[in-house]
């Protein structure tokens, strides 16, 4: 087994990472593990970002160094890859580090036992502590994911490694055990992460092409788009039922947006997807997963990547030439804005929610309102207007657009 103290990974403090509340009642730290891949760069990657959090809001990261000297250690953000959803950081200033290097999971075997090590949390001085487990299954969702049991591996974003010390994966997010304690003459349900039976973790395969390819700062990886909406599986009854289908996987086109890669290359509502790239879609157990491989084999592609796609139409085949373009921004990316005197705050309308579940397309030129504090002068309606007030007052817990961006921006939102 490889010792605790040969494995180097580090305690990452992520302050300001809740997104609707950083300006109205102050930043929240945020606390998670990185784990040191380029020592002479001071590169380390990282799954515990929260997700939806936009990039602007993510600030003084700080990492310490998990033991030896624990002087906290500047870091800069690199970026966060959209599709693996791993965070990129790099070191400010000297300091010795010891890397981990990522290999090849090929090979793993049902029956074979890894490790992996993470940190306890903060109330436990974030020790470094190891956990043990056998490989019980490989599945294919379309993406790989490696369950395992008889043990327990540590927390999410912890490195997994073979008994002979071969780095290959990371431990996936896992959902903690609710165990009831008796304390102080009471009882106490307390989460216990790590306690589960069996756990699971994201082999190497599956996110060396993007370990490959860390974005330089301020220039993320953009992902591809086609201009769809959404991708429909295609049940038996459907496919059976099909002129042309014949057995082969295939995915339903759903909403096109006007003026996208898919609209000009012909692409309509309704086509069934039976190619991509001169190859037929993969044979999965489910239709689901022929949707869920199609999505991912196209996000494996660039912007601008040339990409013929067959689809099924009236009974015949045709062939689209599509010039993938770059994903415009989704809600989670769009700017925002807050304001601590109305208490709420807002974000610009995105492009898909002008076409997404809408008969018509939304043509208003507004905001979105993602926090109202309860009594603020933004729950009660007085400042912002009557399109606001409406908005707010109908529901607290939902998004709603409120009427012009610059008739909110107006009254403090900055």
């Amino acid at each position: 087994p490889v010792p605790i103290e040969a494995i180097d990974v580090r305690h990452l403090n992520l302050r300001g990472s809740r997104l609707e509340l950083l300006q109205l009642i102050g930043q929240r730290p945020g606390l998670g593990q990185a784990i040191c891949i380029d020592a002479a760069r001071g590169t380390f990657v990282t799954g515990d970002v929260p997700d939806g959090v936009p990039v602007s809001e993510l600030k003084d990261f700080v990492l310490i160094p998990a033991t030896g000297d624990r002087t906290p250690v500047k870091a800069q953000l690199l970026g966060t890859d959209p599709e693996e959803k791993l965070t990129f950081l790099k070191v400010v200033g000297e300091h010795k580090w010891s890397q981990l290097t990522f290999t090849s999971s090929r090979g793993l075997k049902v029956g074979q036992r890894v490790c992996s090590v993470g940190l306890l949390g903060k109330q436990m001085g974030g020790a470094p502590y190891a956990g043990t487990a056998v490989i019980v299954a490989k599945l294919e969702l379309p993406d790989e994911v490696i369950y395992v049991g008889g043990g327990d591996l540590t927390i999410g974003s912890s490195p997994v490694m073979t008994m002979d010390g071969r780095v290959v994966g990371i431990v996936g997010g896992q959902v903690p055990v609710t165990m009831r304690l008796m304390l102080r003459g009471g009882w106490v349900d307390a989460s216990m992460m790590g306690r589960q039976a069996t756990r699971f973790f994201i082999p190497t395969g599956e996110f060396a092409h993007v370990l490959k390819n860390i974005p330089p700062p301020g220039r993320p990886r953009k992902l591809p788009w086609l201009g769809v909406l959404s991708f429909e599986p295609i049940g038996e009854e459907m496919a059976s039922a099909t002129p042309g289908l014949n057995g082969r996987p295939a995915v339903m086109v759903g909403q096109v947006i006007p003026n996208t890669p898919a609209t000009r290359a012909g692409v309509e509502q309704g086509d069934l997807i039976v190619g991509v790239g001169g190859t037929n879609l993969q044979q999965m157990p489910t239709s689901r997963l022929v949707a869920s491989a199609f999505r991912r084999g196209i996000i494996r592609y660039t912007p601008g990547a040339k990409v013929s796609i067959k689809v099924l139409r009236g009974g015949k085949d045709i062939t689209c030439q599509v010039t993938l373009a770059a994903r415009p921004l989704l809600p989670n990316e769009a700017a925002r804005y807050y304001s601590r005197p109305l208490g709420m705050a807002a974000r610009d309308i995105v492009l898909v929610e002008r076409y997404l579940r809408r008969a018509e397309p939304l043509k208003e030129n507004g905001a979105v309102v993602t926090l109202a504090i309860p009594k603020s002068p933004s729950a009660i309606g007085k400042l912002v207007g009557n399109s606001v007030r409406n908005a707010i007052d109908h529901s607290l817990d939902q998004d709603h657009v409120v009427g012009r961006r610059r008739q909110v921006v107006g009254h403090g939102l900055n």
